[in-house]
C-alpha cells in the first residue's frame, strides 16, 4: 500500500484551490488527512494575523486524530506550545470539528502537543485513515529519554488502513525537561552515606507516594555536593515510575528566562498553564531567583497552585531558603513548608567509594593507594573529586603512562587540599580502623604490647616495633608526626621525624626488614580497601595506645 506523508513543512499554496473546491462540493467525508490537514492549517492563517502564527504553523504535523486521542508534533519550541495551548486551544476544536466530523466532538478530547519534529521513515508512515480504538501505546510529549545522548523518545502506535491493515508509525517529542537527564545521575548511580543518607530516603519516599508527604521538599548544601544529581535522579524515577507524569525539571535561572519571556510576549496564559499543571516539578538553584521580585512572586503562585493539587515540589539550593539574600518572606515561608535536608561533605570512606563508582563508570583502573591519596587531599568537592579521576585518566592516557602515586601527585598538585587544622584535625580524615588495623599487625608480628610501643622502652624489640608502626602511620595515612605522636605517649614532632628516619635506614641496610615491611604494607592497603563504610572519628573520639 502506498503511504503518503503530510507535514507541517508543506507549501500551503500547493493544491489548495482544488481541495478546497472539493470540500464545497461537499466532498469532505471521501478526502484523505493529508488534504484536510492542509485545509486545517489554512483556515489557521485565514483566523490569525500573521505575526502570530509564524514560527510553528507550517511546522505542525498531524500524527493520529482518533475517538480518543488527537497529536499534533512539530512544534519547534516549548514557547510556542504554550502560545497554541494558551491562546488557539479553542479554535483548534473549533476546526478539529469542521473538517474531522467523524471524531467529533473534540470539546472535550485531550489534544496532546508535542514539541519535536516526525520522524519521517517509510517503513513507519503516519495515520492515513481514522481509528476508532484507542491506540494501544500513545505518543507522550512527556516521555523520557531513553538514552543520555538523545534529548527524545521514540514511541510506537497503531492505526489501521481502510482494508483494516495494521499500520505503525513512529513520532518524536523532545523532552519536556529543561536539564535533559543523565542516565548517569540515576539513584542506583548515587553513592549514598552518612552526608546525604536522609535525602536520599527522603526522595525515594516522595517517589512512591508523590504529593502526599513531603511537598516542596527543599535539599540544600554547598556547591557541588550531588544536589543536582539527587534532583535528576528523581525526576528519572518519576518518569520511570509514571510514564504519563508531566515532569518539569528546570533552572531557577531558565524559569526566570521563560518568565521575562513570556512576559514581553504577552503570554503569561501559556506559561502559568505550562508549570500549575505539571505533576512534578523539579527546580535547581532556587537561589537564582535572589532580588528578582516579580518571578518570585511567580514561583510562589505556582508552588501554591501544585500544593493545592496535591503535585510533587523539588527544590535544591545552595543554603536555607531563610538565608538567600532578597528571598521574600512570602516564598520563603512556602518554601519552608515542606521538608527540607541538607546535604554535607562527605566522609572519608564514603569519598573513597564515590571514587571506585567514579572509576567504574569510567572504565578506569585506579590502585587502592590512588584513591586514598585523592580521598585524603580531595574532600570539599565531589564534583571536584570526578574532575581528579577524569584529569588522572586523560593524562595517563594522552601520555602513556602508568597511574602511579607520583604521577597523581604531579598531575593532580593544583586540584589537593590541606585537611583544616583547628580543634579537628586531620584525624577527621583517618578512619579508626585502619589505624587499629597497623597496630594489631605491629604487636602481633613483633610479640610486643600497645603500652610497649607507647612506653619509654628502649629494648631492640620494642624500639624496632615502634619505628615501624610510626612509619606504616605515616606512609598510610595523612596525619601529621605531631599527631602520630599523640598515639605514642604525646612524643615530639622531632622525635616521630628521627623515628622514620632510622627505619628507612635499616631498611636500606637490611632486605629482609625491607621486605617484611613492604609486605605489611600491600596487605594493609588490601584490608583498607575492603574494609566496610564507616564514620571516621574526630580527634576526641580516638583513644591514644592505653
Amino acid at each position: 500500500m502506498d503511504v503518503e506523508f503530510f507535514t507541517g513543512e508543506t507549501d500551503f499554496s500547493y493544491q489548495i484551490e482544488t481541495i478546497q473546491s472539493k470540500w464545497n462540493l461537499g466532498l469532505g467525508m471521501k478526502m484523505d488527512l493529508h488534504d484536510r490537514w492542509l485545509l486545517f492549517k489554512e483556515q489557521i492563517k485565514k483566523e490569525l494575523k500573521p505575526d502570530e502564527y509564524e514560527g510553528w504553523l507550517d511546522h505542525l504535523e498531524l500524527v493520529e486524530v482518533s475517538a480518543k486521542n488527537i497529536i499534533i508534533a512539530g512544534i519547534t519550541h516549548p514557547l510556542f506550545r504554550d502560545d497554541i495551548v494558551g491562546n488557539y486551544d479553542e479554535l483548534f476544536r473549533q476546526l478539529f470539528n469542521k473538517y474531522f466530523p467523524e471524531c467529533a466532538s473534540f470539546r472535550k478530547k485531550k489534544i496532546k502537543y508535542c514539541v519535536g519534529a516526525y520522524h519521517r521513515d517509510s517503513q513507519n508512515p503516519v495515520q492515513t485513515e481514522f481509528s476508532f480504538e484507542e491506540s494501544p501505546e500513545t505518543f507522550s510529549e512527556n516521555d523520557s529519554p531513553d538514552h543520555s545522548s538523545s534529548n527524545f523518545r521514540k514511541k510506537t502506535a497503531q492505526s489501521h488502513d481502510s482494508s483494516g491493515k495494521i499500520i505503525s508509525f513512529q513520532s518524536e517529542s523532545f523532552s519536556e525537561n529543561s536539564l535533559l537527564f543523565d542516565s548517569r545521575q540515576s539513584l542506583d548511580a548515587l553513592v549514598v552515606g552518612n552526608h546525604n543518607r536522609l535525602a536520599y530516603e527522603a526522595a525515594c519516599r516522595i517517589i512512591h507516594e508523590p504529593g502526599s508527604l513531603y511537598s516542596p521538599f527543599f535539599i540544600y548544601g554547598e556547591y557541588g555536593l550531588g544536589k543536582t544529581h539527587l534532583l535528576e535522579a528523581i525526576g528519572q524515577a518519576f518518569q520511570k515510575l509514571n510514564p504519563d507524569f508531566h515532569v518539569i525539571c528546570i533552572t531557577a535561572e531558565s524559569f526566570l528566562n521563560e518568565f521575562v519571556t513570556h512576559i514581553q510576549q504577552r503570554k503569561m496564559n501559556g506559561f502559568r498553564q505550562r508549570f500549575r499543571q505539571a505533576d512534578v516539578l523539579l527546580v535547581d538553584d532556587i537561589q537564582s531567583l535572589s532580588g528578582t521580585k516579580g518571578c518570585q512572586e511567580e514561583m510562589r503562585h505556582t508552588i501554591e497552585a501544585l500544593q493545592k493539587s496535591k503535585k510533587q515540589i523539588v527544590v535544591t539550593s545552595n543554603q536555607l531558603a531563610r538565608n538567600i539574600q532578597d528571598l521574600s518572606p512570602a516564598l520563603c515561608s512556602q518554601l519552608e513548608s515542606g521538608l527540607m535536608v541538607d546535604v554535607k561533605l562527605p566522609d572519608f570512606e564514603t569519598r573513597m567509594s564515590i571514587l571506585q563508582s567514579i572509576a567504574k563508570r569510567d572504565h578506569l583502573i585506579l590502585p587502592p593507594e590512588i584513591c586514598h591519596f585523592i580521598g585524603q587531599h580531595i574532600f570539599s568537592n565531589v564534583r571536584k573529586m570526578e574532575g581528579a579521576v577524569i584529569r588522572l585518566g586523560a593524562h595517563a592516557s594522552l601520555l602513556r603512562q602508568k597511574i602511579t602515586l607520583d604521577f597523581a601527585q604531579s598531575t593532580l598538585a593544583d586540584l589537593l587540599e590541606t585537611p583544616p587544622h583547628s580543634k579537628e584535625s586531620s584525624y577527621d580524615f583517618v578512619p579508626a580502623s585502619q589505624i587499629e588495623r597497623i597496630f594489631q599487625k605491629i604487636c602481633s608480628m613483633s610479640q610486643v604490647s600497645r603500652s610497649d610501643l607507647k612506653s619509654t622502652g628502649r629494648s631492640y624489640r620494642i624500639a624496632r616495633a615502634r619505628q615501624m608502626s610510626i612509619y606504616l602511620l605515616k606512609e598510610l595515612t595523612d596525619m601529621s608526626l605531631k599527631e602520630i605522636g599523640t598515639l605514642f605517649g604525646n612524643r615530639t614532632h622531632s622525635a616521630i621525624h628521627n623515628s622514620i628516619k632510622q627505619i628507612k635506614q635499616k631498611m636500606g641496610e637490611d632486605e629482609v626488614l625491607r621486605q617484611q615491611i613492604l609486605l605489611l604494607k600491600e596487605e594493609l592497603t588490601q584490608e583498607n580497601e575492603k574494609s566496610p563504610i564507616e564514620i571516621p572519628p574526630r580527634l576526641s573520639e580516638i583513644k591514644t595506645l592505653p
